[in-house]
């Protein structure tokens, strides 16, 4: 909880109570890198696998219903780069109803940039939510495995990818500017890039 306006243990305490989710605080502008190296070191040895991905970014298998087989082909690697479709406003100046999923149909683009299923026992150090180094040689790879190069890669959307809703509504999109950039004490969004899309 990075000094949210509703305190994350309000919004999951049906969880908590289930016992399904811890919740950590950090106080502080541009604090994601400490969370991604916080979980990291707590968390990582109890887990193969990790991802750290945002809340308007879901994970889209076109022909798979389960991750797992698609994480096992990759396992002997150190991280799966999934390169980002980054979906349009569809227009939309104020919040829809419906889910995101079904709001926001138009993709823009998909992008070299990734998001990584990592193997945490192998991660050094995160240097952007895009991209980490690794302890010992390890490789980071597409879906079609070919190697990431500073967190980017060819795009590769076949088998799998991360679905990013980033411009939702004019609205949304406003809050998002009002609440600065999690990574960068300059924020690099402005509205104009909003308009652009």
């Amino acid at each position: 909880d990075n000094d949210s306006a509703t305190p994350v243990c309000d919004i999951l305490e049906d969880f908590l109570n289930a016992g399904l989710v811890e919740t950590h605080t950090i106080k502080g502008p541009q604090r994601q890198l400490t969370a991604y190296m916080h979980c990291l070191r707590e968390y990582g040895h109890d887990f193969r696998h990790l991802a750290f991905f945002d809340l308007d970014e879901f994970l889209f298998l076109p022909h798979e219903t389960d991750a797992r087989p698609l994480v096992a082909d990759f396992a002997d690697h150190g991280a799966l780069c999934l390169n980002m479709a980054y979906f349009s406003s569809d227009g939309h100046l104020s919040r829809p109803r419906d889910l995101a999923t079904s709001s926001f149909c138009e993709i823009l683009h998909i992008i070299p940039s990734t998001k990584w299923i990592l193997r945490p026992e192998l991660i050094d150090l995160a240097l952007s939510p895009h991209h980490f180094t690794f302890r010992s040689p390890a490789s980071a790879v597409n879906t079609r495995g070919e190697p990431a190069v500073g967190g980017f890669t060819p795009p590769a959307d076949e088998r799998a990818r991360l679905n990013h809703y980033c411009w939702r509504s004019q609205q949304d999109y406003e809050e998002r500017l009002l609440r600065g950039d999690a990574v960068y004490a300059e924020n690099p969004r402005s509205l104009a890039s909003f308009y652009n899309q």
